[in-house]
């Protein structure tokens, strides 16, 4: 009785201690709007990156601490549509969880995660501790049952019922009021990491109980675990396009631009002009086409890309001068190919609407007519025909798009 007294006694002192050396780190990282990756000069993100950068190493460096549990979150702010947000704030998370499981590999059994996506807490903390004058009916609004509901007009979205009332509250000024207060606190990452010195060695040499030896427990090395790619919440999209260059140039032009894969797309331009600029012996006439395939520098397919792309191009061409250019028997266009840089930015709200620009080079093995560039077309006489090497810009684009989501599983675009 007496010996096992004493081995609780010993026992109880060992779970005392354990719990007195346990440690609980909290860190919080924000996002831009609609970005998945950490910039380390947006908000105090340098210094969160750190401490957990710090942590990490002392779990991973000490065999000694006991990794307790790990909590993640995601969140977006609620101005985007159900999918969207759930997109967002899952892949957040997901930048996290995958620097801590590439660091210190922990078991899936001390994981879990918070799946509010829009951290409603969160913002009915912040509007409860405003002096907003309508608080106390947006705070109504939020404790509202959610329900799903149809994003008008946007065919085929999805949307909380709360965010449509609060959009809609005092003709928008409230919204866009907390827009610009809030939103830009409801985007982040949060992790919570408990953690502490391994329980003591009570009895560091094998106990005898009636005889009865007990060898010490022998912990066997923990199994590998593979982290899963996130591969579904990834949106494609349909851009359709026109080149504000080319309409100048009264070019009639259209471009189809579909992302195939992250940080992929191929994009196909094509531009015709068949008419004189004022006069008949000023004329760029041409049917051409660049097809191309992108590479963006961002996961989203937006933002900084680099292009390899093919051309060919009919062309009839004079700038009232002695001479006019024409594709050799008008049958021998122009065939070569080049590369290219651009940037592509929203222009709207839903980021539907976007700003493109870009510039390309290339060579072009040519071959052309020369002829009297006269009024009348038919009496321009020939002079000759030549061939070169042409090297130098073949793409010139300010270009304005619409992009539609693209339905994976049916194949479509909406």
């Amino acid at each position: 009785m007496r010996r096992f007294c004493v081995i609780s006694m010993l026992f109880l002192i060992g779970i005392l201690y354990a719990q007195s050396q346990t440690e609980h780190v909290e860190i919080k990282v924000g996002f831009r709007v609609n970005r998945i990756y950490i910039d380390p000069n947006f908000k105090d993100n340098a210094e969160q990156t750190q401490k957990l950068d710090s942590v990490l190493n002392q779990i991973a460096q000490d065999s000694t601490i006991e990794v307790l549990g790990i909590s993640f979150r995601g969140a977006a702010s609620p101005e985007g549509n159900d999918k969207w947000n759930r997109y967002l704030a899952k892949n957040r998370r997901l930048t996290l969880e995958t620097i801590i499981r590439n660091r210190i590999n922990p078991a899936d059994s001390i994981i879990s995660y918070n799946d509010s996506y829009i951290p409603w807490d969160d913002y009915r903390h912040q509007i409860q501790q405003s002096n907003l004058p309508y608080k106390d009916t947006v705070l109504s609004i939020i404790d509202e049952e959610p329900r799903i509901v149809d994003y008008y007009p946007h065919k085929g979205k999805l949307i909380d019922h709360r965010i449509l009332k609060l959009q809609k509250l005092y003709n928008g000024t409230a919204w866009r009021e907390m827009f610009d207060l809030y939103f830009a606190d409801l985007r982040y990452s949060y992790i919570t990491i408990s953690y502490r010195p391994k329980s003591p060695a009570l009895f560091p040499l094998p106990l005898s109980f009636s005889g009865v030896s007990v060898p010490e427990p022998v912990t066997p090395f923990p199994k590998k675990k593979e982290i899963k790619k996130d591969s579904t919440e990834w949106i494609p999209q349909l851009h359709l396009k026109t080149n504000a260059v080319g309409v100048s140039l009264l070019m009639a032009n259209a471009a189809i631009e579909a992302d195939v894969a992250k940080h992929w797309s191929v994009n196909l331009p094509v531009y015709y002009s068949a008419w004189n600029y004022i006069k008949p012996t000023i004329k760029f006439r041409t049917f051409s086409i660049y097809p191309e395939v992108r590479y963006w520098f961002s996961p989203n397919n937006d933002g900084l890309f680099l292009d390899a792309h093919l051309g060919l191009a009919y062309y009839n061409y004079a700038f009232d001068g002695p001479i006019r250019y024409q594709d050799y028997r008008m049958k021998t266009p122009a065939i070569g190919g080049g590369v290219g840089v651009g940037y592509r930015l929203p222009l709207s709200k839903n980021k539907r609407w976007k700003l493109e620009f870009a510039i390309g080079a290339g060579v072009y093995p040519l071959y052309y007519d020369l002829f009297h560039n006269t009024p009348n077309v038919k009496e321009g006489l020939l002079i000759e025909s030549q061939k070169k090497i042409y090297f130098g810009i073949d793409q010139a684009e300010i270009t304005f798009s619409y992009a539609f989501d693209i339905d994976s599983k049916k194949g479509g675009a909406k």
